[in-house]
């Protein structure tokens, strides 16, 4: 691992170290923005890393002095998540991490959550925050999800018969749907509407600005979805995979076209959407390249392409090097490597 922040039990390292406590069988890594999670062969859950909410074991605060337990109940060594697939006789076979938030599916296509995340992003209905244990997430009871990717505050899934779902904060169309009153007030309109009231008493302001704020907090609550909801615009759509970025999500087709939408403030969604401003925010366009799409991920704000033709393209920030790229450029030295994912 490299990089691994002071929080979860060790110092950063920039070279990487081989990770001690892991079963020799792994065949998945997952990593997410504060913790880690490990997938074996037969089917077992591993994880390390931060667990102040939870979402690697939940626990209460005379469980952190616990032996290879850090500050605030972080792991600093894998250790193994046992949920209620264990008693059902499965296996677990995908996972996924926010930063909050841990997910499971098993060999049955359930899907289960843990943690703590006050944007939904648990998908156990109307107002759950918490989950101390392994839930089943009950909107998508029976429909088989294969696959699953997470963001900081909103996830998607895709289901064995191709369709998408999408739940937890759904602000700049991150979700694939715009949810009708629920954009909150920009900065530009609430410095507006202040200043237009800087005439008025000090009393006045005071109760303007306090209702101000009371309102965009009930815009922000009422853009969460709570429960997993099938992404309309791609019903007729045979998608083969997805991927969240900080505030952006992509969906990939069998035929190889890239949906892209959420926020674009960097490009990170391709030239059609980032040079028309005024939908910049909820519109989901496809992002067209010559060649057909195999798979793409998203980072915080950019996005990596891997073409059918085993080309590897960017979009977006490039923070650190030159400026965003809102079209996609393919990676130079990559070029005539046979890249797969």
């Amino acid at each position: 691992m490299t990089g691994q922040d002071p929080l979860l039990g060790s110092k950063s390292v920039y070279d990487p170290e081989k990770v001690d406590g892991l079963p020799s069988d792994l065949s998945k890594i997952i990593t997410g923005p504060m913790h880690n999670l490990a997938v074996t062969e037969n089917g077992r859950l591993w994880g390390w890393g931060r667990n102040s909410e939870g979402q690697i074991r939940g626990m209460v605060r005379e469980d952190w002095e616990e032996p290879g337990i850090t500050t605030r109940g972080n792991f600093q060594a894998p250790i193994e998540i046992s949920g209620p697939w264990v008693d059902l006789g499965r296996r677990v076979v995908e996972a996924a991490a926010s930063g909050v938030v841990s997910y499971a599916i098993d060999c049955k296509g359930d899907l289960w959550s843990w943690g703590y995340s006050k944007r939904g992003q648990l998908g156990l209905g109307v107002g759950i925050t918490q989950a101390t244990q392994p839930q089943l997430v009950p909107a998508l009871s029976g429909l088989n999800v294969v696959s699953i990717s997470a963001g900081w505050g909103h996830t998607l899934c895709r289901t064995e018969s191709g369709l998408v779902y999408a739940w937890g904060y759904s602000t700049k169309g991150r979700l694939g749907f715009e949810m009708p009153g629920s954009a909150p007030p920009t900065e530009e309109r609430l410095c507006a509407s202040r200043a237009s009231d800087a005439a008025d008493a000090v009393s006045r302001a005071d109760v303007f600005i306090n209702e101000a704020l009371e309102e965009e907090e009930a815009q922000l609550a009422a853009a969460i979805v709570w429960d997993p909801t099938c992404i309309q615009s791609l019903a007729n759509v045979k998608v083969a995979h997805v991927a969240c970025g900080m505030d952006h999500s992509l969906v990939v087709s069998e035929d190889g076209s890239l949906f892209a939408f959420g926020e674009d403030r960097d490009g990170q969604l391709g030239p059609q959407l980032h040079r028309n401003a005024s939908n910049r925010d909820w519109a989901m366009r496809t992002l067209f390249l010559e060649e057909p799409v195999l798979t793409a991920t998203a980072g915080m704000s950019h996005t990596v392409v891997v073409t059918k033709e085993h080309k590897i393209y960017t979009l977006g920030s490039n923070f650190g090097g030159s400026d965003e790229e809102p079209s996609p450029v393919e990676v130079d030295m990559l070029q005539g490597e046979n890249i797969l994912q």
